[in-house]
């Protein structure tokens, strides 16, 4: 008799391989990569209260800036899917009075706040973290795309030629 594989495809994760990943994730607590392979086999087992719980995990505990900007964007998504994203905003400008300096968890915030269609508080965030650092290529990135998205081509395109000048090399 043949036993159907641990992993039959997207969606049809069994359980014992949903239960393997737990136990991972629980005897390795900080093992970022762990927690974000669990938040995907959680969306796949259509437990985004589990996802949620996995993604926020790799955010307190990953030191990988694109690992953090999947989880984060990963986390949006999952969020406003579920109808939370306001109540997810209390909760980081929350976090962010305790550790004003984390600089992930302003970028998280402003792309709360582009999803519940407020544009303008995103970019002041985006401002407020270039300001602090002239070099934050990402930040001038994600101004310069909403900048745009609102048809503010100008300063968009200002905000652009300060990117590619502070950093020629990951001009595209």
């Amino acid at each position: 008799a043949d036993q159907a594989p641990v992993v039959a495809g997207p969606g049809d994760l069994p359980d014992r391989a949903l239960s393997a990943l737990e136990e991972a994730a629980r005897l390795s607590p900080n093992n970022a990569n762990v927690a974000e392979d669990l938040a995907a086999a959680y969306v796949n087992a259509k437990s985004l209260s589990g996802a949620v719980r996995m993604l926020e995990r790799v955010l307190a505990v990953s030191s990988s800036p694109p690992q953090r900007t999947r989880a984060r964007a990963q986390l949006v998504d999952l969020l406003r899917d579920q109808g939370t994203l306001a109540e997810a905003i209390g909760t980081v400008e929350k976090n962010l009075k305790a550790n004003p300096k984390d600089r992930d968890a302003w970028r998280f915030l402003a792309e709360l706040y582009l999803k519940t269609q407020r544009p303008d508080r995103a970019e002041e965030i985006w401002a407020k973290l270039i300001a602090s650092d002239p070099k934050d290529i990402q930040s001038m990135l994600d101004l310069e795309q909403s900048l745009a998205a609102r048809g503010e081509t100008a300063r968009a395109i200002g905000i652009l030629r300060t990117a590619i000048a502070s950093a020629p090399r990951r001009a595209k």
